[in-house]
């Protein structure tokens, strides 16, 4: 999602006041709350209500085609439904998609463009009929102005989307000779899309050109030139396209606004004149006072927000939410933000969830990024693709550096020889540019990949590909994940300003940088490829997840024994993933996203918060306390004592162990014999018990636990909680080595998405609670044989409801009515027909909500059940015969 939204009232004259305001009086300019102007630009999702069929049928881009019996869905979308044990051999193929949507009037003389986030793989879209041009590439978004082909007013719009996710040669990621690659790309418009209405003379999105002609730019383009805590100089680059006939001349205003909505700096640019259909840059220099600066243990953001001016009439406002930050890699320093030294720590994440593939909303975009905070990140890698924006805002508000990268999978060779496929390399160049021009204004991006993952070195593309991102973004270095046996040897032989390794196992790391040029080196994947065998934490023993969990503590310690050189290290991942029709069990998270023992490790760092425990003190026991458990009982923290208690009974005190170089080391208790009952352990700080976790031998299985992450979504079609399904004794103990079948129910404003029944893995199991359009409540159930079984409620909030200039597609009928305004006071609504006729009626969200007939000119709106919300649209068809009464 990007932040350019509909705003609201101010002038020209007020951006130049707070400019000269802020030469002089800056106190009383940081006082100022900020209100920008009234323009044309307004946003719309267009995310429901489209028709969809697998396959790919003769003649569905015509407007006329009917798609009657296609299927309804809501974005974001799958081709199909995979399982939570394994994708199999999942379709891969044609999609068709089909959007109906009426433009008001109001939109009459604006540019319209629809801008999709993203769809797999390569997608050919049409609007009315007329074909626009088609995308390559399943990871980035797209664009296209569609103002010519739009009819405005009753007569209704179709939006046609072909979708193809079978082997594409030549689209990254995908590789010339056919082998395949370490991830899934399952199909579907799996991101979100929306309508973008605005001026002629307006700020195109930074992806805009789909002639594949780089030249013209968009959107901002904001960089931290001289960052310090009494100032900061931002340098603000805007590019304004004049789409009218004529010759525009146009200026722009910028105001940074801080976090309570208060302008702290503007600046006027000077007057360009622009050509028709040309597109003009404007620079400005913005010097703040005394930022409060981005830190991803503090990610304060402001908004920028740059006003077109054709004249003095505001005719455009583009906004761009950053942070203020410096980030600086040294070969002898390591990595410093605003010059405060710190490691980066994390671990790398695939988008793929179970069921729903990479079919994921922005709320569950935002829990991903939420479980890599809690895990003590301040640092992930996104492998290997750009991911959802939802997801790099929530890296930017929580304060998560991200390493970007570009789609690519162990192929710059083809059989050992340089690729001479020239278009498959074109497409990478334009990857790099996609990567770079969607992302290049998030706080949390610190450093580009436009390396191809895990390939052996072929200078032939990859100067091209590190040279086009710095010419790109010269404000971030670059980087490349290989694994060590690829790398070019000897120094000043690496391309990229960095030098990424994957190295797995402990004592792998080396001791000095392999190539002392670079600006350090970095331990790009580590851990997880150790662990190819076990399929599910089910197969596994406590043991064997204990030793994963070391393992990844090891490596993250020789990440931070190494000197500054070594920036940091990220552990192989965040979760498991769908790979080759199986499951990958890398994660430190699984596939349903519940925690392993490598989890709680992380979170016992607190990377990203503290390093002391006394904000956020944590204490968890990594035991499960059955008979067979190991007898060394392992505690991970931040506190600075831990007491162990078997049973009531003080078995030991101990401090965190010395023996790796990690910030909370973990504390082992050995050889703690078994018996029946309970562990405790207490984590004290300054003598003061601060956490406590206990671990409690289960019992027989006796119930169900469900517990709704998160607890409330929105009426939107797409939003979903994860219903997560414990197995557990009387006590409520979670029993690790179940696997009862279990079976699910929901009533309410929602349906089921996974596989049901489902049997539990080692004691635990999913399914997903999607929202429809209406507003309520979702209650879900499960059942195994005689289990009890809670009952999880969601609350399904209403969406705010659409402007009256984007509607939902109607039918045609004689007559179309709309209210004066959208909510009608009181239950009753007046028709502008005399005779009796038949009505259909839609609520806000475009719901239908009643069809019927009126005896007269009278509609009650308590018996069409649309009173509480208020009425969209009433269609009339005076040709359905009159009844005596509604």
């Amino acid at each position: 999602m990007h932040f350019n939204r509909t705003v609201v009232v101010s002038g020209k004259l007020a951006s130049v006041f707070l400019g000269l305001a802020g030469c002089f009086f800056p106190s009383f300019v940081r006082a100022l709350p900020f209100t920008p102007p009234v323009t044309a630009r307004c946003e719309y999702t267009l995310d429901t209500n489209w028709k969809y069929i697998q396959g790919n049928p003769s003649g569905a881009e015509a407007a006329s085609y009917n798609d009657a019996s296609w299927s309804i869905i809501h974005l974001p979308h799958n081709f199909q439904k995979v399982s939570v044990t394994g994708a199999g051999n999942y379709y891969r193929g044609n999609g068709f998609y089909r959007k109906h949507f009426i433009l008001d009037t109001g939109l009459q003389g604006r540019r319209i463009t629809v801008y999709f986030e993203g769809a797999m793989t390569v997608a050919e879209v049409w609007i009315n009929g007329t074909k626009l041009a088609t995308h390559y590439g399943g990871f980035t978004p797209f664009s296209y102005d569609i103002t010519r082909h739009c009819n405005f007013g009753d007569q209704e719009n179709v939006l046609a989307v072909r979708l193809n996710n079978s082997y594409q040669k030549q689209v990254p990621p995908e590789k010339p000779d056919g082998s395949s690659v370490d991830f899934e790309m399952f199909g579907g418009i799996y991101r979100d899309v929306r309508i973008i209405a605005t001026d002629t003379i307006f700020v195109p999105e930074g992806i805009h050109d789909w002639a594949n002609n780089w030249e013209n730019q968009g959107g901002h383009f904001i960089t931290c030139d001289d960052v310090s805590t009494s100032a900061a100089k931002l340098t603000v680059r805007t590019w304004v396209k004049n789409g009218a006939a004529g010759s525009a001349n146009c200026s722009v205003a910028t105001t940074i606004v801080n976090g309570a909505n208060q302008a702290v700096q503007a600046d006027e640019s000077a007057v360009q004149s622009i050509g028709a259909d040309k597109v003009a840059r404007f620079a400005q220099t913005v010097s703040v006072a005394s930022p409060t600066l981005w830190y991803p243990w503090a990610p304060y953001l402001y908004t920028v927000y740059t006003v077109v001016y054709n004249g003095t009439a505001a005719v455009d406002c583009y906004r761009t939410r950053i942070g203020i930050r410096q980030v600086k890699f040294s070969k002898t320093a390591g990595a410093t933000c605003n010059g405060v030294y710190f490691k980066m720590l994390g671990l790398n994440r695939h988008q793929t969830w179970p069921f729903v593939g990479h079919a994921v909303p922005n709320i569950q975009q935002r829990r991903d990024a939420e479980y890599l905070k809690e895990a003590g990140c301040n640092f992930a890698r996104c492998s290997h693709y750009l991911q959802d924006d939802a997801f790099m805002d929530a890296c930017d508000s929580l304060g998560i550096f991200l390493w970007v990268e570009t789609p690519g999978w162990h192929c710059c060779n083809n059989d050992g020889k340089p690729s001479t496929d020239e278009t498959w390399r074109k497409r990478h160049y334009d990857e790099v540019r996609f990567m770079v021009r969607t992302a290049r204004n998030h706080p949390s991006v610190a450093i580009w990949a436009p390396a191809i993952n895990e390939a052996v070195s072929d200078p032939t593309i990859e100067n091209p590909l590190n040279d086009l991102c710095h010419a790109e973004d010269s404000s971030r270095m670059t980087s490349a994940a290989r694994a060590g046996w690829q790398h070019p040897v000897g120094a000043g032989k690496n391309i990229y300003d960095i030098y990424g390794d994957n190295q797995f196992t402990p004592g792998s790391i080396p001791t000095s940088n392999p190539d002392p040029n670079t600006y350090g080196y970095i331990n790009t994947e580590h851990t997880g490829h150790t662990y190819e065998d076990y399929s599910n934490r089910a197969a596994n023993s406590e043991s064997d997840l204990l030793s994963h969990a070391w393992k990844h503590a090891q490596m993250t310690a020789e990440a931070m024994d190494r000197g500054a050189w070594v920036l940091g290290g990220m552990g192989w991942c965040m979760f498991d993933y769908y790979t080759g029709g199986k499951i990958r069990v890398h994660g430190v998270m699984d596939l349903m996203h519940i925690p392993k023992f490598a989890f709680w490790l992380y979170k016992s760092q607190c990377a990203s918060d503290n390093y002391n425990g006394s904000l956020h003190p944590f204490l968890k026991i990594a035991n499960w306390y059955t008979e067979k458990s190991p007898v060394n009982r392992d505690v991970y923290h931040n506190c600075e004592q831990v007491k162990l208690y078997r049973n009531g009974t003080l078995v030991a005190t101990q401090g965190p162990a010395k023996t790796l170089n990690l910030a909370h080391g973990v504390t082992t208790f050995e050889k703690i014999a078994f018996e029946k009952g309970m562990l405790t352990a207490e984590g004290l700080i300054g003598g003061i018990v601060v956490a406590r976790d206990t671990a409690r031998t289960p019992g027989a299985v006796a119930s169900i636990r469900l517990e709704a992450d998160p607890p409330v979504v929105e009426a939107n079609g797409g939003d979903f909680s994860r219903v997560v399904a414990m197995l557990v004794d009387a006590d409520g103990t979670y029993i690790p080595n179940t696997t009862n079948r279990i079976t699910f129910a929901l009533t309410g404003k929602g349906k089921l998405v996974g596989d049901n029944p489902i049997a539990a893995q080692a004691g635990a199991c999913i399914i997903l609670a999607k929202a429809t359009l209406e507003a309520g409540t979702m209650t879900v159930t499960a059942t195994a044989g005689s289990l009890n079984s809670n009952v999880v409620s969601i609350t399904v909030k209403p969406t705010a409801p659409p402007t009256a200039l984007l509607r939902p597609a109607i039918p045609a009928l004689s007559t179309v009515f709309r209210p004066r305004i959208a909510r009608i006071p009181g239950s009753r609504c007046v028709l502008p027909v005399d005779a009796p006729c038949g009505v259909t009626v839609y609520d806000l969200t475009g719901r239908l909500v009643y069809r019927g007939a009126v005896k007269g000119r009278v509609l009650d709106l308590k018996k069409a059940e649309a009173g509480a919300e208020g009425i969209y649209i009433v269609k009339i068809n005076a040709s359905v015969p009159p009844v005596p009464d509604q």
